[in-house]
């Protein structure tokens, strides 16, 4: 699978975390490795087709500041396993 913000490794790396952190699903991880949202607006749109998260996650500041704070460790090349 091709990420194009992201090196291969980096992007499994973020799914990786964003599943053990966030408890999203592989394919919930992967949506938002393919897109890299930088700010919690963005974010709330790539994940609003997920009904799953809806009152689990887009409802939490907290937690999606968190996701943004992940991808852009991960688009600066800091995210370490």
């Amino acid at each position: 699978r091709k990420f194009s913000r992201l090196t291969a490794d980096q992007a499994e790396l973020l799914v990786k975390k964003l599943m053990q952190e966030y408890e999203l699903t592989r394919r919930e991880a992967v949506q938002v490795a393919d897109i890299c949202p930088t700010d919690v607006d963005e974010l709330r749109n790539v994940l609003s087709g997920f009904k799953r998260l809806v009152s689990f996650l887009l409802f939490s500041e907290e937690k999606m500041q968190g996701i943004v704070n992940l991808v852009k460790q991960a688009l600066n090349g800091e995210l370490r396993g």
